[in-house]
């Protein structure tokens, strides 16, 4: 047999060989469906969306000792649990004094005690297996009866870092504060964003950069993640349609009405 007559043959039985594999294959989409299209769908969301693997959630509430507050807290966790299967725990307040006077920048005694408690969870969380971090303060309320389902939502389809649940739109300069509606001045030395820490989601991403930035003596937390908005990637949660009627925005408003919680019971 010539060696022209084997590379025939051979290059017959390739050909046939690969049409064979390819009905194969036609016959295995037909039946199963495209093998590769999931993985197609979770490149195109990993895009848009950077929780598109993710839905390791931990929901924190810090909660002080008044009864109020505990009512309120047991009313968010029942609401929690009609829509997500993920961990809720409690977080102990901390009750502390405040620092020195030439360090403390704080401007109430129970501001510090609120700061080390949300550095506390920040810490655990960037060691933990979670990849969402949604913290509450015991005053956190619902703003609407769509709060936690629109919750549900907004927490799928995080598109940031830092997803700000609840807020107080403000006028930020330095360190000082302003509702938008206020008179002011100074032009682009102002910037609008958005005030306030009872209701937020947070990646590992802003953990760390909040922890590698932090001072015990430091501004009140709120401030203090302001005072970072051009470090951090931030954005607020849609308004539901029906949101109670409050200077407050986003799915949870805050309890204005509850005691101011117990201070300076420990030299922390």
């Amino acid at each position: 047999m010539s060696i022209l007559v084997l590379i025939l043959i051979i290059s017959i039985i390739v050909i046939i060989t690969i049409c064979l594999l390819s009905l194969l294959i036609i016959l295995l989409i037909v039946k199963h469906g495209d093998p590769y299209k999931k993985l197609r769908n979770k490149q195109i969301k990993n895009k848009n969306n950077i929780f598109f693997n993710k839905n390791k959630i931990l929901f924190t509430i810090i909660l002080g000792n008044k009864q109020e507050r505990i009512d309120n807290v047991n009313n968010l966790i029942s609401k929690l649990k009609t829509k997500f299967d993920s961990d809720i725990e409690i977080w102990p307040a901390i009750y502390t004094k405040p620092c020195p006077k030439h360090l403390d920048k704080t401007t109430k005694p129970n501001e510090r005690g609120l700061l080390l408690a949300h550095k506390q969870l920040w810490d655990r969380f960037i060691v933990s297996n979670y990849d969402t971090l949604v913290i509450f303060e015991d005053d956190a309320i619902l703003s609407s009866e769509h709060s936690i389902e629109l919750l549900q939502k907004e927490l799928l389809n995080m598109k940031t870092h830092l997803l700000y649940l609840g807020y107080k739109p403000m006028l930020y300069s330095g360190n000082i504060i302003k509702p938008f509606s206020y008179p002011f001045g100074g032009g682009n030395l102002w910037s609008k964003i958005p005030f306030a820490t009872h209701a937020y989601a947070i990646t590992k991403n802003t953990a760390q950069i909040l922890i590698d930035n932090f001072d015990q003596c430091g501004l009140p937390v709120d401030l203090y993640i302001m005072s970072l908005y051009d470090k951090l990637d931030w954005t607020t949660v849609n308004k539901p349609n029906n949101e109670k009627p409050s200077f407050d925005k986003g799915l949870f408003h805050q309890q204005t009405k509850f005691k101011s919680m117990n201070t300076n019971k420990s030299n922390f």
